[in-house]
């Protein structure tokens, strides 16, 4: 499976004070609606989910539902598609490699863990 990143581009200072409410602050890495939640039913039902801790990498694979498919044309003749998409089934695994099982990828977080 072929990943894509989907962060955004950096924005130059210049970029950031032309926008409609400019403010000193730091930019966004991704895009709106690019994050994830899972509340405790989907944790506790997806295996491994629950023992994972911040900055643990994962893959994300999900089955989904095509629900929405809108193409607008902006006054400046620019195209713009958006597609939106309702998750039905997910899994997780190791970052690391297709192959690991998320059994895996935990016993080896798990050993990095009791090293430190």
């Amino acid at each position: 499976m072929e990943m894509t990143s989907v962060k955004l581009p950096k924005k130059s200072k210049s970029d950031m004070k032309t926008l409609a409410n400019p403010v000193d602050m730091e930019q966004d890495q991704y895009p709106y609606g690019m994050r994830i939640r899972f509340e405790t039913e989907q944790v506790n039902s997806v295996p491994g989910m629950k023992d994972l801790d911040t900055k643990d990498k994962v893959k994300l694979v999900a089955t989904c539902s095509v629900i929405s498919k809108s193409t607008n044309k902006e006054a400046g003749g620019k195209e713009r598609i958006s597609v939106e998409l309702q998750i039905e089934e997910v899994g997780v695994t190791s970052a690391k490699g297709e192959s690991n099982s998320m059994k895996d990828f935990m016993d080896e977080r798990n050993n990095r863990r009791s090293r430190r």
